[in-house]
């Protein structure tokens, strides 16, 4: 509390909203001999606030006069005591303002006097209370734009009404609670209740907030900071109820947003384009769309950029409001688009809880190059490898600007009933297009199914695995190209064959065993690799390899797959009764191939390290105990093919780089003396492959 003596009278009785309860006592009565001497003091309630009280104090044959707060009035002190540490009053006495107290909460006082002879008083108590409720409320600032701001208030009691404004910080940035209750209550609601065409008493009984409350207050000047306030207010008679709460916001410089769109026309081709969107404040928030013809098919150039704007909000304002897809800063990037298509790029202002910025839209309309047409398809396919059920390939079409779709059929299917087999394929292309446009278009009414072909179906050259096929079996591997309403043109399409591989490992078998993981900076001091750097700050994983007389040591090979998933993961395998009956791991042997045989992933063994020699790995990412976000569990893996180019079984070793627990550098400085001649092929430093 704040307490100040007053010698001059302010009554503030249009926030005075109760009585305060004023309670005289005092204690023993003085001697009789000194009755006559003793001086007296009385102390009364002179008004109340909602963080303040003010009282007078009196006095008669006082030399010396004071007071002080006291807990409650069960337990009072002396009247020397009062004097000795109490707050001096000049005599005969004034009126004592206290100030920054709570809102409705009940406060005590005790004051006393001393004449000039020593004798002492009786202590006079007063109890008063502050008026109005105690309830607090919480401020947010959403959004701030050039000349308005939105505001989220919470209040700690939802039955309390209140209102929100905003004050200029020059006149209002230090100003006490009942000044910036006065402008409001004087200037800022007789203004908001003519604005609504009703008397201010009507206002304060229709138009104050009561709970969480979210608004903007619109027409501030640029560049200027505000107070927004908060504060409760009678419905009765507009009296201040609770504290004032504030913050302190400045509105953005300049009138307002303006946003540049850019499509430079040398960069427009038929499958793409460059987009470059500039607004003239970088803290401002905004978004920016290129959408084609077709998804607001009801809009032209001719309705306007703010048309357009508002069709976008109507989709995704939800998002927006909770800043999500909104830029700021310039923004400069290609976009993937359609052949032979009007686009609009459409940019505009957006504040969440002020909403669209209407003077701000633009929009920028060009059209895509011609390019190929579906029916003009061609190109090749490439098988890259192949397992028992997967097949890995490239499609490599003649034009960028096609989409496709493409899957294997078996061969004997497709040469027994070609027609059919188109039908069937196209059939599963236009579902797959359809099933994704189904799966859009009630979340976003402006998608068409060219948006659901541009992202089922893939255009220039892609890297594609066909999975569930079966082993030892002829397939047609076929990419067909795909029209803009989904369906398939059934008669341009590529192919190629393939066969898959048996489904039985052959005989060659490559294991390996852990020599030791060591650090990686020391073998760089011990000068173990020729002077090479590659394993500074990481660690040194050695490992020796095993191969038994069906390997061809010309197709060995070995990689460090990140994660022990390889080992640990199993799947049950159940009888018809829903029996467990055995185990196996989720990932095989096929699908490893499938996922690492594809150059230059798996890391080739030179002949001379097939046979009880070492490989020499760095590149592990780092320690695991150190830095387990960048390093990690790592599993081994090494495989090897037979001579008649069959895969053998793939082995499996997880291991894990820790620095806690690293070899000694000697183990290695002794293998590598031991390996002697070999040293100079067998200790080349290799990269985990991961």
């Amino acid at each position: 509390m704040n307490m100040k003596n007053l010698f001059s009278i302010v009554k503030i009785s249009a926030m005075a909203l109760a009585t305060a309860a004023v309670v005289l006592s005092s204690c023993k009565k003085p001697d009789e001999e000194q009755a006559s001497n003793a001086p007296t003091v009385t102390i009364e309630a002179v008004s109340q606030s909602v963080t303040s009280v003010t009282f007078s104090i009196a006095s008669e044959n006082a030399a010396e006069l004071a007071y002080i707060s006291v807990s409650d009035l069960s337990n009072l002190p002396s009247a020397q005591a009062v004097l000795t540490a109490g707050t001096k009053v000049e005599v005969p006495g004034g009126e004592v303002e206290i100030t920054d107290l709570e809102a409705g909460a009940t406060y005590y006082f005790a004051a006393a006097a001393v004449s000039s002879a020593g004798v002492y008083s009786e202590v006079a108590t007063l109890e008063i209370s502050t008026v109005g409720s105690d309830c607090t409320f919480e401020i947010k600032i959403p959004g701030i734009t050039f000349n308005a701001v939105s505001y989220d208030v919470t209040p700690s009691d939802d039955t309390v009404p209140y209102y929100v404004a905003a004050l200029p910080s020059s006149a209002y940035g230090e100003a006490s609670d009942n000044e910036i209750y006065t402008a409001v209550i004087d200037s800022v609601i007789p203004a908001a209740a003519d604005a609504a065409g009703i008397s201010v008493d009507e206002f304060l009984a229709q138009g104050l907030f009561k709970g969480r409350h979210q608004d903007v207050i619109e027409g501030l000047s640029s560049g200027v900071e505000y107070v927004v306030t908060a504060l409760g207010i009678s419905e009765a008679d507009g009296s201040l109820t609770t504290v004032v709460s504030t913050t302190k916001v400045v509105t953005s410089g300049g009138n307002g947003l303006e946003l540049a769109i850019e499509v430079p026309e040398a960069e427009i081709t038929a499958v793409s384009a460059r987009v470059i969107v500039t607004p003239s404040d970088d803290n401002a928030k905004f978004y920016y769309q290129v959408v084609s013809e077709h998804n607001f098919p009801e809009l032209s150039e001719e309705d306007g950029a703010l048309a357009f704007a508002e069709a976008i909000v109507d989709i995704n304002g939800q998002w927006f409001e909770q800043n999500i897809g909104l830029y700021t800063g310039r923004q400069d990037s290609p976009v993937s688009l359609d052949a032979r298509t009007k686009y609009h790029v459409v940019a505009f202002g957006y504040t969440p809880g002020i909403g669209l910025d209407e003077a701000s839209c633009e929009m920028y309309t060009f059209n895509t190059l011609e390019g190929e047409l579906p029916e003009d398809f061609s190109g090749k396919i490439d098988i890259d490898n192949v397992t028992s059920r997967i097949i890995n390939y490239y499609v490599r079409p003649d034009q960028e600007s096609v989409y496709y779709q493409s899957l294997t059929i078996e061969k004997s299917a497709w040469e027994a009933d070609q027609e059919g087999a188109l039908d069937d394929i196209c059939d599963l292309v236009y579902q797959a297009n359809l099933d994704y446009y189904n799966g859009q278009i009630s979340m976003n009414p402006s998608y068409t199914m060219q948006d659901a072909v541009s992202n089922v179906c893939y255009r220039g050259e892609q890297y594609l695995s066909s999975e569930s096929n079966k082993p030892e079996t002829e397939y047609i591997v076929i990419a067909i190209s795909v029209n803009p309403d989904g369906t398939a043109c059934r008669d341009a399409y590529i192919t190629a064959t393939v066969t898959t591989n048996s489904a039985a490992a052959s005989n060659a078998v490559l294991t390996a065993e852990l020599f030791g993981i060591f650090d990686g900076n020391e073998a760089i001091e011990h000068d173990l690799f020729g002077g090479s750097t590659a394993c500074k700050d990481d660690a040194l994983a050695v490992f020796q390899i095993h191969a038994n007389e069906d390997v061809d040591t010309s197709q060995c090979y070995y990689f460090v797959w990140n994660g022990t998933n390889l080992v640990d993961d199993h799947d049950t395998i159940k009888n018809d009764l829903g029996e467990p009956i055995d185990t196996v791991l989720s990932w095989d042997d096929d699908w490893i191939l499938s996922q690492i045989q594809t150059n230059p992933n798996l890391t080739k063994i030179a002949g001379e390290q097939v046979h009880d020699g070492y490989v020499f790995i760095t590149d592990l990412g780092g320690w695991y105990d150190v830095s387990p976000y960048l390093g990690g569990n790592k599993t081994f893996l090494a495989v090897a093919k037979d001579k008649n180019g069959d895969w053998g079984p793939v082995y499996r070793e997880k291991f894990s780089p820790k620095y806690a627990q690293v070899d000694k550098i000697q183990e290695l400085i002794d293998l590598l003396t031991e390996l002697g001649e070999l040293s100079a092929k067998s200790a080349v430093l290799t990269s985990a492959g991961m």
